[in-house]
């Protein structure tokens, strides 16, 4: 089936305008827009043409996809797109996700080809190292991605890390549904990159791993999985094609065994076993740039030594680069750390955690959509800016019905983090509203009306917020249980409440949020402003303590 694109400039659901038309694909047209209830932020949108075209039909697709798709909209990993969701506009569907700033790896192979380069194996470990964390964090929540490929990776312009995109269960479901007239064989995965089993229709852990090393292994030889599949052994003819460590095909062989239980058993067992691979790849990189070249006797000697080929940035968002003799210990730290953070928030949204007052609850209770509706106001991550977290600059005023733009300039003023800040306001307008989580919305005048209330209901938070310290306003959305138990062992007290600190902070919570007396919170949106006022009672109390304590007598 085939339609013309939507025009630019066109208003979908009074909410996003179209601003620019992008390719047309098996799956449908893309395009790119900006959500005019997200500070007018980017995003990207897919267009499906449903083969049913009645209305009572397309309503329960939408409701069967959203029910499909509902694990999606709960994910929150700082490298996957964290704006999605799917919109039904007259006989079409658009499925939204937040735009990525930055070139897929696909694109970037295409242009070093052009030039007859590839990438290396410093460049490919580091990639590696990236990548597994997201891998471990679907898998620890019971995703398989399922299209792990070179254009599934976009290197990100504002941090240098990759970010994975195109979900194939989004596909699989647009095949089963019929949301777009495609062969159901479109939907199993790009060829060469999905293993047997997935084929098969049993996609596991594994099959990403597998598709991660045919990632890899095109990167490495700069030729794709047809150019590389030799059809008589049945297997990529890669090893010749690439010059790399007897380690790192050793795992890359692991990686693609045609037989999942051989492959390595987890993401953070590939992890683990490139390390050391990175390490030496690091330290041999040290040893050639700090290796003066020597020129020829009859040219005129060199005062200083080449400068060696840049690589890509690994650098987390918000930290900076590391240079000189620092960069092995840095990357490798930073690797840790990604890991690390990876393996916690893993823990935390499978497990939950709770508010030492409170009855332990998922952190998805409230923050995540219901199975039948996307969020009105989904989650996006946002480009930095210039002002400081936490900075002290004092906020301009905003009346009860700021527009987007003045609740952006003053988010950013105060330091709110964007990501947690929607999610707060989203919990509160679909307490207000919970019929919208499953309706989908098409008369301008209610977006228009619901627009305005979701600024009004945002400017009334912030209002409260600005009255945290610049301190801990800056760190909403970052802090955890494990803060809260430093606390008690600060204050010398054991068990899973305090009798310090808990009464002072509850007290100043509920003066600032009346409406929350006796509810559960939600540990990723009102218990993150508990913890920062209990944080910022801490410092009270550490104050108190200080000047109360007896000062030591001099010696006589």
């Amino acid at each position: 089936m085939q339609a013309n694109p939507v025009a630019t400039g066109t208003l979908l659901q009074n909410r996003y305008r179209l601003v620019g038309i992008g390719s047309q694909g098996v799956f449908g047209q893309t395009y790119l827009a900006r959500d005019q209830l997200q500070e007018n932020e980017l995003c990207v949108l897919k267009e499906f043409l449903p083969v049913e075209s009645d209305p009572e039909s397309l309503q329960t697709l939408w409701h069967r996809f959203n029910q499909g798709a509902a694990i999606l909209y709960s994910l929150q990993q700082a490298q996957l797109p964290s704006q999605q969701a799917l919109l039904l506009q007259g006989n079409r569907f658009f499925w939204v996700r937040e735009y990525i700033e930055g070139k897929s790896y696909g694109v970037l192979l295409e242009e070093r080809r052009e030039v007859g380069q590839a990438f290396s194996e410093l460049e490919i470990l580091e990639l590696i190292g990236q990548v597994l964390p997201v891998l471990h964090y679907l898998h620890g929540r019971g995703v398989v991605h399922r299209n792990v490929t070179p254009d599934s990776l976009i290197l990100r312009e504002t941090d240098g890390l990759p970010v994975l995109v195109n979900f194939g269960l989004v596909y699989e479901l647009v095949a089963q549904l019929q949301l777009h007239p495609v062969m159901p064989d479109d939907a199993i995965g790009e060829w060469g990159y999905a293993p047997p089993e997935q084929v098969a229709g049993n996609p596991c852990p594994a099959s990403d791993l597998f598709a991660l090393a045919v990632t890899v292994v095109v990167l490495l030889a700069g030729k794709t999985p047809e150019e590389l599949y030799d059809p008589e052994t049945q297997i990529f003819d890669w090893e010749s094609q690439v010059s790399v460590s007897s380690g790192l095909k050793q795992l890359l062989w692991q990686m693609l065994s045609v037989d999942p239980q051989k492959r390595p058993a987890s993401a953070l067992v590939v992890m683990q076993a490139i390390q050391p691979l990175l390490a030496r790849s690091l330290q041999t990189r040290q040893i050639v740039q700090k290796q003066v070249v020597v020129p020829p006797p009859e040219r005129e000697p060199e005062t200083r030594p080449r400068k060696p080929r840049q690589q890509p940035r690994t650098a987390q968002r918000g930290k900076p680069r590391s240079a000189g003799a620092d960069l092995a210990a840095s990357m490798l730290l930073g690797m840790g750390m990604t890991l690390l953070f990876a393996v916690i928030g893993w823990r935390v949204v499978t497990t939950g955690f709770s508010l030492p007052f409170l009855k332990k609850t998922p952190e998805t209770t409230a923050t995540s959509p219901s199975p039948s509706a996307p969020p009105l106001i989904p989650e996006q991550a946002e480009q930095p800016v210039g002002q400081p977290t936490g900075a002290a600059t004092p906020a301009p005023a905003a009346s009860p019905t700021a527009g987007t733009d003045a609740l952006r300039d003053r988010r950013r003023t105060l330091g709110i983090d964007y990501n947690f800040f929607t999610r707060l306001v989203d919990e509160q307008f679909y307490e207000k509203y919970p019929q919208l989580r499953s309706q989908p919305l098409s008369d301008e005048a209610q977006q228009a009306s619901l627009k305005n209330e979701w600024n009004a209901i945002a400017t009334s938070l912030m209002d409260r917020l600005e009255k945290l310290s610049p301190a801990t306003r800056g760190k909403l959305g970052s802090y955890s249980r494990a803060d809260y138990q430093r606390w008690l062992t600060e204050l010398g007290e054991t068990g899973e409440t305090s009798k310090t600190l808990d009464p002072v902070a509850d007290a100043q919570f509920y003066q600032l949020f009346p409406e929350m007396q006796g509810k559960t919170l939600t540990p990723k949106t009102f218990g993150q402003v508990w913890y920062a006022i209990a944080e910022d009672q801490m410092a009270s109390l550490r104050s108190r303590t200080n000047t109360t304590a007896p000062r030591p007598t001099s010696a006589q």
